[in-house]
């Protein structure tokens, strides 16, 4: 009897790159975000700020969003924990600025201290468009901010080998360099994952 062809599945162009992002089957979901005044109200431009940012932000999570503690909340305001704070740092990167937070269950009344609100600087023109599966964005026709992507390219000469930053055609996309993926996995920290690019769409 012949055996069926599997199918194979497409290869992966290369990357040194990989999204950045965090979760769990049970985590934590951050109710209420502090409310800012502009500048403040935006932490995707990859810009730092010019003006000071208020002590001491509280982050509220109300009694249906309690879970798990994540290492790092890809937010509004973008909240990590110290120890990954630390560990991006050991790995090389220096472009994160950071503020002190606190997390607040509403019905436990328990706060966490150890988190920090985090601005990531630099946002990057990295995609490569001609290659990548792209819409661009529906607020203004262009391809930046919020661009859609079923398959994402990198043009790894454009980002000059950063080790962390947002992507210019989508800032919501955070980009985290192949070497501090590999010490991140080594430390441990829970709930962490590395997406190829080009496995990625949303």
């Amino acid at each position: 009897m012949r055996k069926k062809n599997r199918p194979v599945a497409p290869e992966l162009p290369a990357t040194t790159h990989y999204i950045f992002k965090c979760s769990e089957g049970n985590q934590a979901l951050l109710t209420r975000p502090p409310l800012l005044a502009p500048p403040l109200d935006n932490w995707m431009g990859g810009e730092r700020w010019g003006v000071n940012v208020p002590k001491d932000l509280v982050f509220e999570i109300d009694e249906d969003d309690e879970g798990a503690m994540l290492p790092f909340f890809e937010d509004v305001i973008p909240l990590m924990r110290t120890d990954l704070i630390a560990e991006l740092r050991a790995a090389g990167v220096d472009n994160i600025d950071d503020y002190p937070a606190i997390v607040r269950e509403t019905r436990t009344g328990r706060e966490y201290d150890d988190y920090r609100a985090v601005n990531i600087i630099g946002a990057v023109r990295g995609a490569d468009v001609s290659r990548s599966d792209i819409d661009p964005s529906s607020f203004d026709g262009e391809l930046l901010i919020d661009a859609v992507f079923r398959r994402l390219v990198l043009d790894e000469s454009a980002i000059e080998g950063l080790l962390l930053f947002r992507l210019a055609e989508n800032v919501s996309i955070i980009l985290i360099h192949q070497d501090v993926r590999d010490h991140l996995t080594r430390t441990g920290i829970e709930s962490l994952s590395f997406i190829h690019p080009a496995e990625w769409g949303g």
